[in-house]
């Protein structure tokens, strides 16, 4: 799987589409776009393109995005909770 694919798999459950303003798909990697005003789409974007290992089958490159993804999620609910 290329990563231009995960990404787009990703941008399927992110409302709006506004992953996908965070990515450059001819340098495939994330891009800066201030005019999205989406930190946590800029969020995703980032975490897909810094764990990305493309030697990695599809299923491992799943795995390990929604492995990195629900790490953030669980560390997002504790500061929820402490606040």
């Amino acid at each position: 799987m290329k990563i231009n694919k995960l990404v787009k798999l990703a941008a399927k459950g992110y409302p709006d589409g506004l992953v996908m303003s965070y990515w450059d798909f001819k340098k495939r990697t994330w891009k800066e776009n201030p005019e999205a005003g989406d930190s946590l789409a800029r969020f995703i974007a980032i975490e897909l393109a810094e764990t990305f290992d493309r030697n990695a089958s599809d299923s491992q490159q799943i795995d390990e995005a929604k492995r990195v993804l629900l790490s953030a999620a669980e560390q997002l609910e504790h500061v929820a909770q402490a606040l």
